[in-house]
């Protein structure tokens, strides 16, 4: 049996619409960059596990050199889409060692 992935995400007030390529929050679009809407999509898609560097540059890079400062620049853009200073939009996830993180919350399909 094939399952199909998931279209859309939500998680706290975020959706992450897939297909549309858009992230909104309480209903209005949230800029984020190309690449880190991949990154996003897919910490959404392995919510409950953690990722790790190596399958972030498998998977949003395939096949190429990336270097450690990418990554954690990709994260940051991550980080500044969900809002990470505004304690009300960013869901707790962010509270786990370097390098490492803390999966986004289990979103439920829609």
């Amino acid at each position: 049996m094939l399952l199909k992935k998931c279209q859309t995400f939500r998680f706290g007030s975020f959706l992450i619409d897939v297909p549309q390529r858009t992230l909104s929050f309480g209903g209005n679009p949230v800029p984020i960059a190309p690449k880190a809407f991949d990154g996003l999509v897919l910490l959404a898609e392995n919510a409950g596990t953690l990722v790790d560097r190596a399958t972030l540059r498998d998977r949003i890079w395939p096949g190429q050199i990336v270097e450690e400062g990418t990554i954690a620049r990709l994260m940051a853009d991550v980080r500044k889409a969900l809002g990470d200073s505004d304690e009300e939009r960013l869901p707790p996830f962010r509270e786990c060692p370097r390098p490492r993180r803390r999966p986004l919350p289990a979103p439920g399909p829609l």
